[in-house]
Protein backbone atom coordinates (compact mmCIF):
# COMPACT_ATOMS: atom_id res chain seq x y z
CA UNK A 1 0.00 0.00 0.00
CA UNK A 2 1.45 3.30 -1.04
CA UNK A 3 -0.35 5.78 1.23
CA UNK A 4 1.63 8.78 2.33
CA UNK A 5 0.70 9.25 5.98
CA UNK A 6 2.58 12.47 6.29
CA UNK A 7 0.42 14.38 3.79
CA UNK A 8 -2.95 13.51 5.33
CA UNK A 9 -2.60 15.76 8.39
CA UNK A 10 -0.74 18.56 6.69
CA UNK A 11 -2.35 22.03 6.91
CA UNK A 12 -3.67 23.52 3.70
CA UNK A 13 -1.37 25.77 1.71
CA UNK A 14 -4.41 27.66 0.46
CA UNK A 15 -4.60 30.64 2.80
CA UNK A 16 -7.95 32.12 1.59
CA UNK A 17 -10.34 33.35 4.23
CA UNK A 18 -14.09 32.69 4.08
CA UNK A 19 -14.64 36.16 2.59
CA UNK A 20 -12.11 35.53 -0.19
CA UNK A 21 -13.80 32.26 -1.13
CA UNK A 22 -17.25 33.91 -1.33
CA UNK A 23 -15.94 36.84 -3.31
CA UNK A 24 -14.32 34.69 -5.93
CA UNK A 25 -16.85 31.84 -5.93
CA UNK A 26 -20.61 31.54 -6.19
CA UNK A 27 -21.73 34.69 -4.33
CA UNK A 28 -21.35 37.15 -7.25
CA UNK A 29 -23.12 34.73 -9.57
CA UNK A 30 -25.98 34.36 -7.08
CA UNK A 31 -26.26 38.14 -6.71
CA UNK A 32 -26.48 38.58 -10.49
CA UNK A 33 -29.06 35.81 -10.77
CA UNK A 34 -31.24 37.35 -8.04
CA UNK A 35 -30.99 40.77 -9.70
CA UNK A 36 -32.02 39.37 -13.09
CA UNK A 37 -34.97 37.47 -11.59
CA UNK A 38 -36.15 40.62 -9.85
CA UNK A 39 -35.78 42.69 -13.01
CA UNK A 40 -37.65 40.13 -15.09
CA UNK A 41 -40.60 39.94 -12.72
CA UNK A 42 -40.92 43.71 -12.44
CA UNK A 43 -40.56 44.22 -16.21
CA UNK A 44 -43.99 42.68 -16.85
CA UNK A 45 -46.00 45.75 -15.96
CA UNK A 46 -49.23 44.80 -17.76
CA UNK A 47 -50.93 42.25 -19.95
CA UNK A 48 -50.53 43.50 -23.58
CA UNK A 49 -53.54 41.54 -24.90
CA UNK A 50 -56.45 43.79 -25.85
CA UNK A 51 -59.18 41.18 -26.36
CA UNK A 52 -59.68 37.69 -24.97
CA UNK A 53 -62.24 35.69 -26.92
CA UNK A 54 -63.99 32.39 -27.49
CA UNK A 55 -64.98 32.61 -31.14
CA UNK A 56 -68.12 30.90 -32.44
CA UNK A 57 -67.99 32.04 -36.07
CA UNK A 58 -66.41 34.52 -38.48
CA UNK A 59 -68.19 36.34 -41.30
CA UNK A 60 -65.85 37.88 -43.90
CA UNK A 61 -67.25 40.50 -46.32
CA UNK A 62 -67.61 41.09 -49.22
CA UNK A 63 -65.86 37.77 -49.92
CA UNK A 64 -63.33 35.46 -48.27
CA UNK A 65 -60.70 36.03 -50.97
CA UNK A 66 -60.24 39.73 -50.30
CA UNK A 67 -62.28 40.73 -47.23
CA UNK A 68 -62.72 44.36 -46.26
CA UNK A 69 -64.66 43.73 -43.04
CA UNK A 70 -65.13 40.90 -40.57
CA UNK A 71 -67.75 40.04 -37.98
CA UNK A 72 -66.27 38.02 -35.13
CA UNK A 73 -69.04 36.24 -33.15
CA UNK A 74 -68.53 34.81 -29.68
CA UNK A 75 -67.78 35.84 -26.09
CA UNK A 76 -65.30 38.66 -25.48
CA UNK A 77 -63.47 40.32 -22.61
CA UNK A 78 -61.85 43.65 -23.48
CA UNK A 79 -58.90 45.29 -21.73
CA UNK A 80 -59.68 48.26 -19.52
CA UNK A 81 -57.06 50.85 -18.70
CA UNK A 82 -53.59 49.67 -17.77
CA UNK A 83 -52.33 46.62 -15.96
CA UNK A 84 -54.42 43.46 -15.82
CA UNK A 85 -57.99 44.85 -15.74
CA UNK A 86 -60.54 43.37 -18.16
CA UNK A 87 -64.24 44.08 -18.63
CA UNK A 88 -66.85 41.51 -17.73
CA UNK A 89 -67.21 39.03 -20.63
CA UNK A 90 -69.94 39.84 -23.15
CA UNK A 91 -71.60 37.66 -25.78
CA UNK A 92 -72.20 39.20 -29.19
CA UNK A 93 -70.06 40.16 -32.13
CA UNK A 94 -67.28 42.56 -32.98
CA UNK A 95 -67.30 44.29 -36.36
CA UNK A 96 -63.93 45.31 -37.83
CA UNK A 97 -62.60 46.91 -40.97
CA UNK A 98 -59.10 46.48 -42.34
CA UNK A 99 -56.33 48.23 -40.48
CA UNK A 100 -55.18 50.76 -43.14
CA UNK A 101 -51.59 50.68 -41.89
CA UNK A 102 -51.19 46.88 -42.43
CA UNK A 103 -54.05 45.40 -44.48
CA UNK A 104 -52.14 42.19 -45.36
CA UNK A 105 -51.30 41.48 -41.72
CA UNK A 106 -54.93 42.18 -40.80
CA UNK A 107 -56.20 39.65 -43.35
CA UNK A 108 -53.74 37.03 -42.07
CA UNK A 109 -54.99 37.53 -38.52
CA UNK A 110 -58.58 37.25 -39.75
CA UNK A 111 -57.68 33.93 -41.39
CA UNK A 112 -56.22 32.78 -38.05
CA UNK A 113 -59.39 33.88 -36.24
CA UNK A 114 -61.48 31.94 -38.76
CA UNK A 115 -59.36 28.83 -38.12
CA UNK A 116 -60.04 29.19 -34.37
CA UNK A 117 -63.80 29.68 -34.76
CA UNK A 118 -65.86 26.94 -33.17
CA UNK A 119 -62.89 25.20 -31.52
CA UNK A 120 -63.74 26.40 -27.98
CA UNK A 121 -60.09 27.49 -27.70
CA UNK A 122 -59.68 30.72 -25.76
CA UNK A 123 -57.48 33.19 -27.63
CA UNK A 124 -55.99 36.61 -27.08
CA UNK A 125 -55.58 39.16 -29.84
CA UNK A 126 -55.33 42.89 -30.55
CA UNK A 127 -53.47 45.50 -28.57
CA UNK A 128 -54.40 46.74 -25.14
CA UNK A 129 -53.90 50.35 -26.29
CA UNK A 130 -55.70 50.87 -29.64
CA UNK A 131 -56.34 54.33 -31.04
CA UNK A 132 -60.07 53.73 -30.52
CA UNK A 133 -61.44 51.03 -28.24
CA UNK A 134 -63.49 48.44 -30.19
CA UNK A 135 -67.02 47.55 -29.13
CA UNK A 136 -68.87 44.30 -28.55
CA UNK A 137 -72.25 44.53 -30.28
CA UNK A 138 -75.40 42.65 -29.38
CA UNK A 139 -76.53 39.92 -31.77
CA UNK A 140 -79.47 42.00 -33.03
CA UNK A 141 -77.41 45.19 -33.64
CA UNK A 142 -76.95 46.20 -37.27
CA UNK A 143 -73.45 45.72 -38.70
CA UNK A 144 -72.54 49.32 -39.46
CA UNK A 145 -69.63 51.66 -38.62
CA UNK A 146 -66.96 48.98 -38.17
CA UNK A 147 -64.08 49.54 -35.77
CA UNK A 148 -60.55 49.55 -37.21
CA UNK A 149 -58.98 46.19 -36.43
CA UNK A 150 -56.50 46.78 -33.56
CA UNK A 151 -53.33 44.90 -34.50
CA UNK A 152 -51.22 43.86 -31.56
CA UNK A 153 -49.05 40.85 -30.76
CA UNK A 154 -50.76 38.45 -33.13
CA UNK A 155 -53.15 35.65 -32.15
CA UNK A 156 -52.33 33.81 -28.93
CA UNK A 157 -53.81 30.48 -27.88
CA UNK A 158 -54.37 30.68 -24.15
CA UNK A 159 -53.22 27.58 -22.29
CA UNK A 160 -53.52 28.90 -18.71
CA UNK A 161 -57.22 28.31 -18.00
CA UNK A 162 -56.88 29.79 -14.51
CA UNK A 163 -55.61 33.22 -15.60
CA UNK A 164 -58.25 35.77 -14.48
CA UNK A 165 -59.69 37.03 -17.78
CA UNK A 166 -59.48 33.58 -19.37
CA UNK A 167 -61.29 31.93 -16.43
CA UNK A 168 -64.00 34.62 -16.51
CA UNK A 169 -64.42 34.12 -20.25
CA UNK A 170 -64.75 30.33 -19.94
CA UNK A 171 -67.27 30.69 -17.10
CA UNK A 172 -69.32 33.24 -19.07
CA UNK A 173 -69.27 31.06 -22.18
CA UNK A 174 -70.54 28.10 -20.19
CA UNK A 175 -73.36 30.22 -18.73
CA UNK A 176 -74.39 31.86 -22.03
CA UNK A 177 -74.38 29.80 -25.18
CA UNK A 178 -74.76 31.38 -28.60
CA UNK A 179 -78.26 31.48 -30.16
CA UNK A 180 -77.10 28.99 -32.84
CA UNK A 181 -75.97 26.41 -30.28
CA UNK A 182 -79.22 26.83 -28.30
CA UNK A 183 -81.35 26.26 -31.39
CA UNK A 184 -79.21 23.27 -32.45
CA UNK A 185 -79.62 21.72 -29.01
CA UNK A 186 -83.41 22.23 -29.03
CA UNK A 187 -83.66 20.54 -32.47
CA UNK A 188 -82.04 17.34 -31.21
Amino acid sequence: MKTNIFLTNRPSTNRQTGFDRCRSGWLPGLAILLFLCGAASSARASDPVGIYALIDKIVLSPDEGSPQTVQVWGVFSLAEGTGYAYAKPQRGYMFFTLNPEKPDVTRKEWADLKAMAGTRQCIGFATRYPKKRPTVRKADDLAKNPDIYPLGWGIRKMTDKEYGPVRALLDAAAATRSPESKSEKSKS
